[in-house]
Order: structure tokens, then C-alpha cells, then sequence
């Protein structure tokens, strides 16, 4: 198996809210596998075996085994469902993929390299992590890759500046990826100065000074 691709094992799972609920107290993540003009299976899986499927930085090819069945799908992961409190995994979707067909998911965006502005004393900004974008699956990205070099002090990287053959950005193309912007204690640190001088600076006015030649 390629690195681009990673098995998943699970199980199928009854339907219903009380059905879920039994899988989520028998410590187990339910999921609902899609696919066009095909089959949706209602499955469930161990929290372990879904770690490289969720908390990684790049898209992969998931190929999903049922047990029992001899069939792999090859699937996408479509959306997960974290518990707001726990932040543990309650719900996942996986895609299934259908060769020569466009499929759409989400991608992660990858920051490359050192920033000019950050040497010359800025922050830099990830103004988006995960990208949504249209392909069919041999054109599918493993990760949005950005090299940042040359990005200067307020300088930016929008959708508009990459270019991948055969896939689409599902967002608005004036998207900001990334920025590096000046901190805002140093703009306060070369303000105050500025206004302390023009303050001492500043010549009295005309009558008071008369007044104080006169005394």
C-alpha cells in the first residue's frame, strides 16, 4: 500500500439515535460511508484506528474494509464531529471515491520556508488551514504546499497566487492564506517616541511667552 493510502478497519452498525448512542458508550466512533449511485454503509470503528485518518497533514486515499465483506472502498474523509466539551471524535463521514469522477473535500494548507518579514521583525499569520477543492482523485493534492520566503511586512499569499493543474479552489480566489504583519507593541514602541519629541518639542505660544519676557 502506497504512503497515500492507509487501511481502516470497522464494523457494520445498526441505524437510529439509539443505535449511536450504544456505539458511543461501548467507547467506539460511529460513521456513515457515502458514495454516488451506490450503497451508504452505517459503520463503526475503534477511536485508535482513526488517528492517521483525522490527525494528519495530509489528505489521504483511506480504504476502507468492512468486516465480513471482501470489498474495499476507496474513500475520502468528508467531515468529523468532535465533542464540544471532551473534544473526543463523536461522528466521522467518509466519501467513497469513483474513478474519473470529481470529488470534493477539504485539504490542509502547509506553510514551506522562512518568511522575509518575519527576519525583519514580523509576525506571520495562517489565516486558513484547510482548503476545499474540487478533482477527480488522481489529481488529488496530499497537501496545499505554500512557500512563504518571500513574503515580506504586510505582504500576503492568496488563493489567486497557486496554481495546481486539474484542481479547483471551492472559495473566493481574493482568500488570504497567509500574511506577515508588524506586531503591535513594536508600532506602539515607535509611536510614543515619536509623539514625546513633537511634545518637547514644540514652541510656546506666542503670549505666553511674551508674558514670561515681560515678568
Amino acid at each position: 500500500m502506497s504512503e497515500s493510502h492507509i487501511l481502516l478497519k470497522a464494523s457494520r452498525r445498526d441505524t437510529g439515535k439509539k443505535a449511536v448512542k450504544a456505539v458511543r458508550n461501548q467507547g467506539k466512533i460511529p460513521g456513515i460511508f457515502y458514495i454516488k449511485s451506490g450503497e451508504n454503509i452505517p459503520f463503526e470503528v475503534e477511536p485508535l484506528d482513526v488517528r492517521d485518518v483525522v490527525y494528519t497533514s495530509k489528505t489521504k486515499i483511506i480504504n476502507l474494509q468492512i468486516e465480513g465483506e471482501k470489498d474495499i472502498h476507496e474513500c475520502v474523509l468528508k467531515q468529523v464531529d468532535f465533542d464540544p466539551v471532551t473534544d473526543k471524535i463523536t461522528h466521522m463521514d467518509l466519501y467513497g471515491i469513483i474513478s474519473g469522477k470529481k470529488l470534493t473535500v477539504e485539504v490542509p494548507v502547509r506553510l514551506l520556508g522562512s518568511a522575509r518579514g518575519v527576519r525583519e521583525g514580523g509576525l506571520l499569520q495562517r489565516k486558513i488551514r484547510r482548503i476545499e477543492v474540487e478533482c477527480v482523485p488522481k489529481d488529488l493534492p496530499a497537501a496545499i504546499e505554500i512557500d512563504v520566503s518571500n513574503l515580506g511586512i504586510n505582504e500576503s499569499i492568496y488563493i489567486k497566487d497557486i496554481s495546481l493543474p486539474g484542481v479547483e479552489f471551492m472559495v473566493p480566489h481574493d482568500t488570504a492564506l497567509a500574511s506577515v504583519i508588524m506586531p503591535r507593541v513594536t508600532k506602539e514602541a515607535e509611536t510614543a517616541p515619536k509623539e514625546a519629541v513633537k511634545a518637547e518639542g514644540t514652541p510656546e505660544p506666542a503670549a505666553e511667552a511674551k508674558s514670561k519676557k515681560g515678568e
